[in-house]
């Protein structure tokens, strides 16, 4: 499914602050980028939920930071690649990944000026 029915949507203006509220909305997934869960076991402080649902720590892959200049067609990235030991630079991009684990990243498009993102 690429769309995420809603319903009893409340959408609000970024600019004027004006508060409308909608039956139903459908918004493409790959719009989202962030999900703040607002459960009552997601607070932040210790978990006091059920043991079955406790949450699980992320599994840590620790990664060295790598100088690179990586070329696209159309823009240049400049930074740091982040590589599990042991790996390099081709075995990031030969990986399945879907987005390169950079950090420091200045894009240059074409002859534009290059600009820094974090």
């Amino acid at each position: 499914m690429l769309f995420l029915p809603m319903s009893q949507v409340e959408c609000s203006a970024a600019v004027t602050g004006e508060v409308v509220t909608v039956p139903s909305a459908y918004i493409n997934k790959a719009n989202i980028l962030f999900v703040k869960d607002y459960s009552a076991g997601s607070q932040i402080g210790p978990y006091t939920g059920p043991k079955y649902l406790e949450p699980k720590l992320y599994p840590f892959i620790r990664k060295s930071p790598i100088a690179v200049r990586v070329f696209l067609p159309f823009y240049t990235l400049t930074g740091q690649m982040h590589c599990a030991k042991g790996k390099g630079v081709a075995d990031v991009l030969d990986s399945g990944l879907r987005f390169f684990p950079m950090t420091n990243v200045e894009i240059s498009p074409g002859d534009e000026p290059p600009t820094s993102f974090v």
